[in-house]
């Protein structure tokens, strides 16, 4: 769990910075995917790192997993540049599975981790439909 929590330190600065240098300066369609695909990749990493160790009960690991499928979604849809309906789709399904107040600090993490991915992927959702 320390592994997982400094992990999600050294992100998070990283992510701070990134939010705010898209909306200071036009990065093109490109740039942006390939950020949101490290960012999902990232995501997708606390995910897997959240389903080591024997403490899950069965419910946890049916959550985790989920989650651990819908970033395989996700990186699909945004690889094959799929339209932003079918991502805005995957983001709604996405989101309402990280509406539950985590009962520990595993799922704590987990939802940040979606909160700063979730603000990378509007931005790309909303960029997509402006393109």
């Amino acid at each position: 769990m320390d592994l997982l929590r400094s992990w999600l330190k050294r992100k998070k600065i990283y992510w701070d910075h990134t939010i705010t240098s898209y909306f200071k300066a036009y990065i093109d369609m490109n740039e942006l995917k390939h950020n949101l695909l490290l960012h999902l990749a990232d995501h997708t990493q606390v995910m897997e790192l959240a389903l080591e160790g024997n403490d899950l009960d069965f419910d946890e690991r049916l959550r985790y997993l989920g989650h651990l499928a819908m970033c395989a979604r996700f990186f699909k849809s945004i690889y094959l540049d799929e339209t932003a309906e079918s991502l805005e789709r995957y983001f709604s399904i996405e989101n309402s599975s990280f509406r539950f107040n985590p009962a520990d600090e595993r799922g704590a993490i987990a939802k940040e981790s979606w909160n700063e991915l979730s603000k990378i992927l509007q931005h790309y959702i909303v960029a997509l439909k402006i393109k």
